[in-house]
């Protein structure tokens, strides 16, 4: 009877410690963020509630969500990547055009698109490893190179009525489920592993939180800065396949407003500015905020000119709470003014 009454005891007590660990996560915040405004625009908005537009939500999010993978690694190792959306942009268009314009095969040209971001990736590494450019200022000029390139060769000119075989990866399905949306979950889960378990994701950490410190423990700096901005733009190659495939264009803008959303969710999901810590698991869950944000702009029929606001302003409480959570900022403080 006894035993019975500890078994019986047992359950709460471990569901109880499981909340407990579960608040206690980094990613608690963020999470309760998101469940509290799904829930809330579920019960505003019958149209939300379809599924179609739940389908449409997961649509939306895979684009920058992709691109907040590389951009999570960027800032954890202490630098930026703010030329993500040029390089999906150069990868898109120039891939399209091969096939609309030069006549490729769909998959050589695809092939050629992820040859081309791993180039700019070489590019942005060579930049801040080898010139020791700030990661920032040497992505914003290479970004302003790789869209001059982007312009030169297309004139300005979209590749449209693009064949299935390029389109799949954006607007095809794996049975009821967005191709798309498959490729995210299953990159987010490789890049959750490679964080956490390899050698590799612990360099990286250790990196961005001090990188004197991990020279002297063995690790080569310049070359984990290297292998960093290099999936970072080679994920922003496929984020330009994926934006190509569902818009069925290649149009040399369409890469000019992913970086507010993707570096919001890298930050809303509690990676630190300063570097050395960040998680998947919270940036997926901040492009999820920044999907369900955009979609309750529509169909809550809020004017489209907020949407980049609440988004800018969603950005800058998430650095704020991040402030207070690092002890860089407190109320007293901030009754002082300084």
């Amino acid at each position: 009877m006894q035993a019975e009454a500890t078994k019986n005891k047992g359950l709460p007590n471990a569901i109880a410690n499981g909340t407990r660990r579960l608040l206690a996560a980094r990613e608690s915040g963020v999470f309760l963020v998101l469940v509290i405004l799904y829930v809330s625009v579920w019960f505003v908005s019958p149209i939300f509630r379809t599924q179609f537009n739940q389908i449409s939500i997961l649509r939306q999010m895979t684009v920058f969500a992709v691109l907040a993978i590389g951009q999570t690694m960027c800032i954890v190792i202490g630098g930026f990547d703010l030329s993500q959306g040029p390089v999906a942009a150069l990868v898109g268009v120039l891939a399209g055009t091969a096939i609309k314009t030069w006549g490729w095969q769909p998959l050589v040209a695809i092939a050629f698109g992820f040859a081309l971001s791993l180039a700019c990736g070489l590019f942005n590494g060579f930049l801040v490893t080898r010139l020791r450019f700030v990661p920032v200022v040497s992505t914003l000029a290479s970004s302003s190179i790789f869209s001059a390139v982007l312009y030169g060769i297309t004139r300005g000119n979209p590749a449209v009525d693009l064949p299935p075989a390029y389109t799949w990866l954006g607007s095809g399905e794996v049975g009821p489920i967005p191709a798309g949306v498959v490729v995210m979950f299953v990159l987010y889960v490789i890049m959750h592993l490679v964080l956490t378990t390899s050698v590799f994701g612990r360099q990286v950490f250790l990196v961005g939180a001090n990188k004197e410190a991990a020279r002297l423990a063995g690790i080569d700096v310049e070359r984990t800065q290297f292998a960093v901005f290099t999936i970072s733009a080679v994920l922003a190659g496929l984020s330009g396949i994926i934006l190509a495939g569902r818009i069925s264009a290649a149009v040399p803008t369409m890469g000019s407003n992913l970086m507010l959303p993707t570096v919001a969710a890298a930050v809303v999901g509690g990676t630190w500015l300063s570097g050395g810590v960040g998680s998947m698991a919270g940036t997926l869950m901040g492009a999820a905020v920044m999907a369900i944000i955009r979609n309750a702009v529509v169909v809550l029929r809020v004017d489209l000119y907020l949407q980049e606001f609440v988004i800018g302003v969603a950005t800058l409480l998430a650095v704020v709470l991040d402030l207070f959570r690092r002890g860089h900022l407190s109320l007293r403080s901030l009754r002082r003014g300084r």
